[in-house]
């Protein structure tokens, strides 16, 4: 199992660069890519933007999920400039023993994530389950930010969580939470969210309990 690194320079002769072979252990895993919503250069963003970030800092994040498997859930991220063509012939099948040691990976519990991750340039937004119901029956949701910010001073990310710190990887994770206060969801469960450069939006859900239960 390998991601392919394909030249579609001309759509008439697509071809493979390179082959990265991808952990074991993900052999029957359900894949995502993330994508990465900041633009590629920095000319249509402007500089006072809510996640402007280096154009030459953007991540990559794979997610991994093993089927039938309801916690399990692995995020691998990397620099974005690691996939790269080679003239070298005898380098275009890059072993995981080698690329390993330029990647992150990071367990998650996977009930606990709701919908999929916003990725916007060197930043990594989610949302989160924190195991609480609010008065009026709706689960309580924070925010999840992993910065990846470059020069940024952070503290040693948890050896509990992140499984994989490649001792070559350019980047370092910063991780930050907020809690949504009622005056800004006006009480109502946020069920999703949307993140550009410019805002995060809030998706919010209003349940209502019936004598069947739950009702949205």
């Amino acid at each position: 199992m390998a991601l392919y690194l394909y030249n579609i320079t001309d759509m008439r002769k697509v071809f493979i660069e390179r082959e990265y072979e991808l952990p074991p252990i993900w052999a029957n895993a359900v894949m995502r890519f993330g994508k990465n919503s900041a633009p590629n250069t920095d000319i249509s963003t402007p500089s006072n933007a809510l996640f402007y970030s280096d154009p030459s800092a953007r991540v990559l994040l794979l997610s991994a999920k093993q089927p039938g498997d309801s916690a399990a859930m692995h995020w691998m991220f990397v620099h974005e400039s690691f996939f790269r063509p080679t003239t070298h012939d005898d380098r275009r099948a890059v072993p995981w023993t080698y690329w390993s040691q330029f990647c992150l990976i990071r367990e998650l519990h996977s009930p606990l994530v709701i919908g999929n991750p916003q990725v916007v340039g060197s930043r990594v937004i989610y949302l989160e389950k924190d195991g609480t119901r609010s008065g009026s029956g709706n689960e309580r949701t924070r925010l999840k930010i992993i910065d990846f910010a470059p020069y940024a001073e952070v503290p040693p990310p948890s050896t509990k969580a992140w499984t994989l710190l490649g001792k070559y990887s350019s980047i370092k994770p910063g991780e930050y939470q907020r809690d949504f206060s009622p005056s800004t969801t006006n009480g109502l469960a946020v069920g999703g969210i949307c993140v550009t450069e410019d805002n995060i939006i809030l998706v919010l859900v209003r349940k209502f309990l019936t004598s069947h239960g739950f009702q949205w």
